[in-house]
């Protein structure tokens, strides 16, 4: 029995060897490793877990962990845990319609567990993967909501339509209360000042809270441009450059990612994320490391303290 490992440029046939018999010595191993180089096969410990687990444990075994046993045989294990090899968008199109026809997901974490070469492609292609759907001419928010609540119904934690209805009223309420106390009502300002309307919105519209404001009767833009007037967006921002020194200010990926509502208002009020930072006066010239992402590989937003935590880790890495 032989099991093929499918790489960029050719494939690696992994014989399995009879019941007692010792295939996985060192000189096979590290033999192993330079085919699945050759051939551009992933050697990212996720994907040789999934497709080969017995090279996982030996590797580990013989030298260590996986990330000597990567060195060791000449790899700088930085890179290994990324693929070098992306694919082509038509490929890629060409693999999500197959996935679509097969009925398997396309979650960003179902993706990346059953092909992580497909998602790294889409992700390095479209920016993010979700953007690789979407070029395909599929709702992504759609297909989000709809594979989630069958997840759920699996597990049988559906909830009723009457507790949905009772929630989404709670959520409702609580929106308009806050707005008529003159309170901020979008995303950022709720999460840290009222945890429990957030998550309540996101669990009753699916992680969704612009969402939740739609549908109290709300413009989530003009929310958005009341609730982040000029001092206060220049505020966060020196704070994103001053006290948070990972995020490099000048990368609106990485500034989406942190605080989305934020960018938003930026780019409406003066076009460009550039333009946007000029007007507020902020120094282009000093680069830095970039924030935790505020979304998991499901592109769902984490729960503020779980991020704030990540934030924390990270900035006493630089000290």
């Amino acid at each position: 029995m032989v099991k093929i490992l499918q790489g960029a440029n050719g494939v690696v046939r992994v014989p399995q060897g009879r019941p007692g018999e010792l295939i996985w010595t060192r000189t096979f191993f590290n033999a192993f490793i330079q085919k699945c180089k050759k051939a551009e096969v992933p050697l990212n410990p996720a994907y040789i877990r999934k497709h080969c687990s017995s090279a996982l444990t030996v590797g580990s075994d013989i030298y260590g962990n996986w990330g000597n046993a990567m060195r060791k045989n000449g790899l700088r294990y930085e890179e290994v845990l990324t693929l070098k090899h992306v694919m082509p968008k038509d490929k890629i199109r060409e693999a999500i319609r197959l996935r679509v026809k097969l009925k398997k997901s396309l979650l960003t974490v179902d993706v990346q567990k059953d092909d992580h070469h497909l998602w790294y492609s889409g992700d390095k292609q479209y920016g993010q993967w979700d953007r690789a759907v979407v070029d395909c001419g599929y709702d992504y928010a759609e297909i989000k909501r709809t594979e989630m609540e069958a997840k759920r119904a699996k597990r049988s934690n559906v909830v009723s339509d009457a507790r949905y209805a009772s929630i989404k009223e709670q959520v409702r309420n609580g929106i308009k209360t806050r707005s008529q106390a003159g309170l901020p009502i979008t995303r950022w300002f709720v999460e840290r000042q009222d945890n429990e309307l957030f998550k309540k919105g996101k669990q009753a519209y699916h992680d969704d809270w612009k969402a939740a404001v739609k549908d109290a009767g709300f413009n989530y833009k003009e929310a958005l441009l009341m609730d982040w007037p000029d001092i206060v967006l220049n505020d966060e921002l020196q704070k994103m450059q001053i006290e948070l020194r990972e995020i490099d200010i000048k990368n609106a990926i990485a500034v989406f990612k942190a605080n989305p509502d934020m960018y938003i208002v930026g780019i409406t009020r003066h076009r460009t994320w550039k333009k946007a930072l000029i007007e507020y006066g902020i120094s282009l010239g000093s680069p830095s490391f970039a924030l935790p992402s505020r979304f998991d590989s499901n592109g769902v937003e984490k729960p503020i303290s779980i991020w704030q935590a990540e934030v924390e880790a990270a900035r006493k890495k630089l000290r």
